[in-house]
């Protein structure tokens, strides 16, 4: 384990103890990103739906975006370009509606991911999948989840 994988879990631990349901939500979807660079594929989806899953409960609304963002990352991972290019509209869509700027480092590694979708769909295929995304209710981007 190097040492961005022990400091968030040692983080993970002590939230898990002491910290709120928000903390946790951030906690575990900055280890899901960790774990997705890495291959764990399976855990990372575990810390994303985790993540979320907290994220619905309290209504933060910014964690949503952020989990249906780190969603898209891995559904492009597992080669469901259309799909990733969906989730991110929906988040997308969500961030605008409630004034919800992404932070520097989050938005330029958004921009490079919708990137290689784009170049992986082709530009009529972005679109339609982007088209789908934008107006779609989140809780409706993540139906499929909660019926795993």
């Amino acid at each position: 384990m190097d040492s961005a994988e022990t400091s968030f879990t040692e983080s993970l631990e002590l939230v898990r103890k002491h910290g709120g349901r928000r903390d946790l939500a951030l906690t575990l979807s900055d280890l899901g990103r960790l774990e997705l660079v890495r291959g764990k594929v399976e855990l990372a989806r575990s810390r994303f739906e985790e993540s979320l899953d907290l994220c619905r409960q309290t209504n933060f609304t910014r964690g949503i975006a952020m989990g249906l963002d780190n969603l898209g990352a891995l559904s492009m991972r597992e080669g469901e370009a259309a799909w990733a290019v969906t989730l991110w509209a929906c988040a997308s869509g969500l961030r605008e509606g409630k004034l919800l700027p992404l932070p520097t480092r989050e938005r330029q590694r958004n921009e490079q991911e919708i990137r290689e979708a784009r170049a992986a769909l082709g530009s009529e295929a972005f679109e339609q999948a982007w088209e789908a995304g934008v107006g779609m209710d989140p809780m409706e981007a993540l139906t499929p989840l909660r019926s795993v």
